[in-house]
Formats: C-alpha cells, structure tokens, sequence
C-alpha cells in the first residue's frame, strides 16, 4: 500500500504502456483489497476515481482509454465501487462519443459491460436508468454530422439505451416488481 502514490507518479509521468501496466496494477490491488484500503493519510479514493475518469476520456492514448474502461467495469461488476453515478455517466459519454469511436478495445469492453451491468442486479438498471443524457453535451460535435450519425444515430443510441432498461431481461425477476425504474427515457 506504500507504493499506491509511486503508481500514481508512473500514470502521470509515464509514457502510453506504463500508464496502461498502472491502470491494470490499480484494479488488481483493487479487486484484491477493495477500495477500503484507501485511507485520507494516504491516498483518498476520490483521486483514484478521478485517475479513472481522466484515462478514460483521454483520446490522445486509445490503449489507456481502453484500459481504463476495462478496469472500472470490471470493478463495477464486483461491486468494488460503488459510488458510480459520476462513474458510470463517465463511461456512457466515453460510449456514445464520436470522438472514441475508432477505439475498438473500448467499444468492445464496454459493449460487454453495460448489458451485463444493466441485467445483473435490479439497482444496477435503476443507476443506469438515472444517468442523465449529457453525452449529447458532452460529445465531441466538432467531427462532420455525417460521421457521427454514421457512428451513432439518434434512433441507434435510444434503442441501445431502451434495451439496457428493459426489465424482463433482468436475471433476478422476482425483484422486478418492488424496483421502480425512473428514468428519462
């Protein structure tokens, strides 16, 4: 635990595969101890949070991106963090973002990740469901219109987003009836 802030220097010093090698070395502390081990004496879990964030919007490095994204789902899925609304908007707007749509790791990471996330556990649709549609905001607009719609259309991103609410494809039914999903869609 000593050496959590030689790895935060590494990622902010290093060149493309270190970054990679500390974002893959963070998770697998992580998934061992959990975040718990993070204390304010040392290093606190909002900087690790933000350490994610910052990877995974980079687009300059598309393997940090990638790696980044790989990591939080994989500590998402396992419950790891659970503080994830900022999280998790993050890792949508990375998503539906034209800008990242040549980075095929990512796309396929988190293509896997939300309909698992999404049909897991019945709160997990419920967060999803709650993540506010600011990818609209937040995406790069700057590219040609027609390459973004070619990436992602209105009607493409809505039918992605309907399937990961939709309830009957969770894998816990019994609990469907007392979870109310509020959503804006």
């Amino acid at each position: 635990m000593d050496n959590l802030g030689l790895f935060l220097h590494c990622f902010s010093r290093g060149h493309e595969a270190i970054r990679v090698e500390v974002l893959h070395i963070l998770s697998d502390i992580f998934m061992t101890h959990s975040l718990s081990i993070l204390t304010p004496e040392t290093i606190k879990p909002e900087s690790i949070t933000a350490l994610w964030q910052k990877a995974l919007r980079d687009t300059d490095e598309p393997e940090v991106a990638a790696a980044a994204a790989e990591s939080l789902a994989k500590l998402m899925l396992a419950n790891v963090i659970t503080e994830e609304e900022e999280i998790l908007q993050a890792l949508v707007e990375v998503y539906f973002n034209p800008a990242s749509g040549m980075n095929d790791p990512l796309k396929q990471a988190l293509s896997y990740f939300f309909p698992v996330y999404c049909h897991s556990v019945p709160e997990n649709q419920v967060s999803m469901a709650n993540v506010p549609p600011n990818f609209w905001l937040a995406a790069d607009w700057r590219l040609p219109f027609r390459r973004c719609m070619l990436w992602y259309g209105f009607r493409r991103i809505w039918r992605r987003m309907r399937r990961w609410f939709r309830c009957r494809r969770l894998r816990c039914s019994s609990s469907i009836g007392r979870i109310r999903v509020v959503s804006w869609i």
